[in-house]
Formats: C-alpha cells, sequence, structure tokens
C-alpha cells in the first residue's frame, strides 16, 4: 500500500463572488499562491480529472479533482436543487486532493469523494453567506493510501515550507487581480460554453 502526502481543496462561487479558491492546502495559504488552483481546476461536469501544476515559487502539484452541481441540501444551505448565482447560472463544485510532485496512475474512489464532500460541507455555508473575498480556509495535510502503482513522474526535491518569499503589496495586488481574471475566465466558461 502506496502512502502519500495530500491536501483537500475547494474551488466555488456564491451568489455575491465569482469563482474562487475557497479552501486550500496550508502550505499554499502560507505562501499566498491559492489562486493556483483557481487557475488550473475546473472544466466541465467531470467524475474525475487530472491536472499538474508548475509553480517557480511552489513547484510541482498533481491536483484530483471532479467537477459537480452544487445541490442546497448537500450543502446544508437554504434552498432546494441546484445552487444559482445572482444571475441565476448554476454554481459548480471543484474538490478534489492537492499532492506534491507529479504523480501517475493516481485515482480516487467513491468513498474518497464522499469523505471530501463531508469536509466541505463544514466550510460552504459560510463561504455560501459571504458578500466580500475572504482568505482561503487553509488545510491541513492528511495521509492518503491507495491501492494503485502510483509513480512520482517529478518528486519534489525539498519541502515547500523551507520556501522564504518575500511579498510585498505590489504582487499580492497583482496575484490578486490575476485569481479574479482567471476565476471569471472559468466561470464564464461555465455558463457559457
Amino acid at each position: 500500500m502506496k502512502q502519500l502526502e495530500t491536501w483537500l481543496f475547494l474551488v466555488s462561487a456564491n451568489p455575491y463572488l465569482d469563482y474562487r479558491t475557497v479552501i486550500a492546502p496550508d502550505f499554499l495559504c502560507k505562501a499566498k499562491r491559492t489562486s493556483l488552483l483557481a487557475r488550473n481546476a475546473g472544466g466541465d461536469l467531470t467524475s474525475h480529472k487530472i491536472s499538474y501544476v508548475e509553480d517557480s515559487q511552489i513547484g510541482s502539484l498533481t491536483l484530483v479533482f471532479r467537477v459537480i452541481e452544487a445541490i442546497a441540501e448537500d450543502l446544508g444551505v437554504e434552498g432546494n436543487g441546484v445552487l444559482k448565482d445572482s444571475f441565476g447560472r448554476k454554481i459548480y463544485l471543484i474538490k478534489g486532493l492537492v499532492f506534491k510532485g507529479k504523480l501517475s496512475n493516481i485515482q480516487l474512489t467513491e468513498q474518497d469523494f464522499e469523505n471530501l464532500h463531508n469536509e466541505i460541507k463544514n466550510y460552504y455555508p459560510a463561504f455560501w453567506k459571504s458578500t466580500t473575498s475572504q482568505p482561503a480556509t487553509p488545510s491541513k495535510s492528511q495521509e492518503f493510501n491507495s491501492e494503485m502503482d502510483i509513480q512520482f513522474i517529478e518528486e519534489i526535491k525539498e519541502p515547500t515550507e523551507n520556501i522564504n518569499l518575500k511579498i510585498d503589496n505590489d504582487s499580492t495586488k497583482q496575484e490578486k487581480k490575476m485569481e479574479y481574471s482567471q476565476t471569471r475566465k472559468y466561470w464564464l466558461s461555465y455558463h457559457y460554453c
């Protein structure tokens, strides 16, 4: 059995805010790089998808996720059926796990996704009500056990926690601007394609 370290993530929208990273690994929150998830996870409704992220500060990441409709009853928020934004467009949940390094032959089971969904329900109701942008909620690492023959395509050489980042106000503003434009792009692709 292979054991790997993994972190929960969630990208979604609400009636007031476009798609953004809602939950992200603690190391991405610390590095102020949570927008990487909103930019690299998304697409059409799908039961299983893998995406690779290359970042000069963080290194290589593997995102394993699914894209589903956000259902009020499943998330513990007021309403019935598929949640919609203020323009009446359906809202999606992009939920999954982040792994450090590039991995091949990795797949999450239905039980894995159910466990993720149960964790997301603890955070989504507060996000659903928020009217202003908030930092992503950090997720802590968990052990991921798999019977599959998971292989590293590329492994991170040094822990990301040791990376010393200098972030000034201008770069933080630029990242926020980029996050808005990228999440807007995903949002538009979800609703106008």
